[in-house]
C-alpha cells in the first residue's frame, strides 16, 4: 500500500520538474514570466530536526517545500540542464524500511512524471544503513537520471533525499550538491555516497541533450 504522505510530496516534485522541462522547451515565454529577482531565503531550512544550508546558485522552492520536504532547483537554459534536489523526512506506518521507502517514491515519481524506458542502474546500502538506487528514464525527449537515498532517522521518520539532473549533466551535478549543501552544519547532502561508484552505473551511451524540443 502507497503512503498517502509520500504520494502528495511526491507529486509537488513532479510538478516542479515538469515545469522545468517547459521552461527549458519555451525559454522566451519563462523569460517573460519570471520575475526580475528571485526572493531572499533565509537560511537554514528546517525539516524534521535537519537544517539545510546551500551555497551558490540553489533557488530554494519555497511554493513546492512542505512541512515534511524542502526542494531546490537550477536551470541552465543555455546548456539546456535542469538539477532538482529534495529533501524529505516522513513518518508514515507504511513505511516499513528505506527499501520500501525508495519503491514508494520511485513508482508514484515514475508514473505521475510519465517517464518512459525507466531502468535501474545501480544500487547500494552504506555503512550507516542508508540505501541508495540510481536510476535512468526518458522525459519529453530528454534522458534524465535520479539518485535516490532512504535511511530510517530520528523518530521512526524515513529521510528521503533526490538529485534529479539530465544523464549528460549528472557527475557535476552530483559534485556540486555535495559540496554547496550542508546538514546540522557539518553534514552532506549525499554524504558518503561514492560519486565514482554512481558515475559508473550511468549508462554509457550518455550524450550532452539539447533542450527539449517545443
Amino acid at each position: 500500500m502507497l503512503s498517502i504522505r509520500m504520494i502528495r510530496n511526491v507529486a509537488v516534485i513532479v510538478g516542479l520538474m515538469l515545469g522545468m522541462m517547459a521552461t527549458l522547451a519555451h525559454p522566451a515565454t519563462a523569460q517573460d514570466s519570471t520575475p526580475a529577482s528571485t526572493p531572499v531565503v533565509d537560511q537554514p531550512v528546517v525539516v524534521g530536526s535537519t537544517e539545510i544550508t546551500w551555497t551558490g546558485e540553489w533557488e530554494y522552492d519555497a511554493a513546492s517545500s512542505i512541512e515534511d520536504q524542502a526542494t531546490f532547483i537550477q536551470i541552465d537554459m543555455e546548456q539546456g540542464v535542469l538539477q532538482l534536489v529534495s529533501y524529505g523526512a516522513f513518518e508514515d506506518a507504511e513505511i516499513e524500511d528505506p527499501d520500501s521507502a525508495i519503491d514508494m517514491f520511485t513508482d508514484a515519481y515514475f508514473e505521475s512524471a510519465g517517464a518512459g524506458t525507466v531502468e535501474e542502474n545501480g544500487s547500494g546500502e552504506l555503512e550507516d544503513g542508508t540505501i541508495w538506487r540510481l536510476y535512468t528514464f526518458d522525459l519529453q525527449a530528454v534522458q534524465v537520471s535520479l539518485l535516490i537515498t532512504a535511511v530510517e532517522g530520528e523518530d521512526d521518520a524515513f529521510v528521503v533525499t533526490t538529485l534529479t539532473a539530465n544523464t549528460s549533466a549528472f557527475e557535476d551535478s552530483l559534485t556540486q550538491v555535495q559540496d554547496e549543501f550542508t546538514l546540522n552544519e557539518d553534514g552532506q547532502l549525499f554524504q558518503d555516497i561514492d560519486e565514482e561508484e554512481v558515475i559508473e552505473s550511468l549508462p554509457a551511451q550518455a550524450t550532452p541533450e539539447a533542450s527539449p524540443a517545443a
